[in-house]
């Protein structure tokens, strides 16, 4: 395991964003789960529930997308994972009002047209259309 010690906060997110990439969701949500102790920052939060979320663990994910959006309403990603993690776990109406209300806030997408493709599907499925 690593070993972790409070520092800087930059370290951990530049910490977590290498271990994204390296699709290590195990050491992200360790690393992530740690920094949280240490500094008040949804980012820590929204990162252990986007590592469960990449482990197929949607109903563990969902207490860390609800806290940080919570913390940041702000940030449209938090509200938009919450809902995908409804999606998966059978709450369809819920996960797709949590994505709209999430695209519509804006902020904090890398992947905004995963989260599109994702409110168009389950849509879809709703109205038995698929293109």
């Amino acid at each position: 395991a690593i070993e972790l010690e409070p520092a800087r906060l930059d370290y951990y997110g530049e910490l977590a964003d290498l271990l994204t990439l390296e699709a290590d969701w195990e050491n992200l949500r360790y690393v992530c789960s740690q920094a949280e102790k240490w500094f008040s920052n949804p980012f820590f939060i929204g990162q252990q529930g986007y590592a469960l979320t990449r482990m197929g663990k949607f109903r563990e994910a969902i207490p860390f997308f609800q806290k940080a959006v919570e913390a940041d309403p702000a940030t449209g990603w938090y509200k938009a994972s919450l809902g995908w993690c409804y999606l998966e776990t059978g709450k369809k109406e819920k996960g797709k009002k949590l994505i709209s209300e999430g695209l519509s806030i804006g902020t904090g997408f890398e992947e905004k047209g995963f989260f599109e493709n994702l409110l168009k599907e389950a849509s879809q499925k709703n109205s038995g259309k698929i293109d």
